[in-house]
């Protein structure tokens, strides 16, 4: 990629953070579809969507962090 531009390094990024949480909202909503079937697809459900909010929350905090952090997800700042 050209270094003298961000504008290419944002296309990509954007898109692939796009696409995962299309993918990752997506799988969540059709098990949501099924979650009043029964305990475990309740479960299934749950855990989609809450896979989905770390999932996001990890993407927000390294995007918005300083240079070089070490952002893990043990560090809950």
């Amino acid at each position: 990629m050209d270094v003298g531009s961000a504008s290419e390094w944002v296309d990509v990024l954007c898109a692939s953070v796009r696409e995962q949480a299309e993918q990752r909202h997506g799988h969540a909503m059709v098990l949501k579809e099924h979650a009043a079937e029964g305990v475990n697809e309740a479960r299934a459900y749950v855990d989609a969507v809450l896979g989905l909010q770390v999932w996001a929350h990890g993407v927000y905090r390294q995007v918005t962090a300083a240079p070089h952090a070490d952002v893990g997800a043990d560090d809950h700042n």
